[in-house]
């Protein structure tokens, strides 16, 4: 299954921020094109990607790699918060409809909140807001 354009607009932006990791064999990543969207690929061994849409192999040229980012599992995101030094606090489904995401910095105590219809977005959001807060 592939993922939504609004989730790989915020792995788009995570790569933006410097929070992607290069493609590399079994990892799952994505590009976009201006009038068409996004097209998700998995990585194979020896600089290879087939098309999650089409089946296409293609070769993943040096000259080509810049313009695709990683689409990271959410527990990875997930994951990478942690690490920021954050707990998870909750994950609530609000009225079946918006997932609520809070988590809190274990030194501050800070609480970061996010929502979405989409938990990987919800979780995406909570580190770009992270990442973004960190630059400044």
């Amino acid at each position: 299954m592939w993922s939504s354009n609004a989730f790989l607009k915020r792995c788009e932006k995570l790569k933006e921020l410097g929070l992607s990791a290069e493609p590399d064999t079994g990892m799952r990543v994505a590009r976009g094109f201006a009038d068409l969207g996004y097209e998700e690929f998995y990585c194979l061994s020896n600089k290879k990607l087939v098309s999650i849409f089409t089946g296409h192999l293609s070769d993943l040229t040096s000259e080509h790699a810049r313009f695709f980012f990683e689409i990271p599992p959410v527990e990875e995101l997930i994951d990478r918060i942690l690490k920021q030094r954050y707990d998870v606090e909750a994950f609530t489904y609000v009225d079946q409809r918006v997932w609520s995401t809070q988590f809190r910095h274990t030194q501050s105590g800070e609480l970061l909140e996010t929502s979405d219809r989409e938990f990987s977005c919800s979780i995406a959001e909570a580190l770009l807001h992270i990442a973004q807060k960190g630059r400044q």
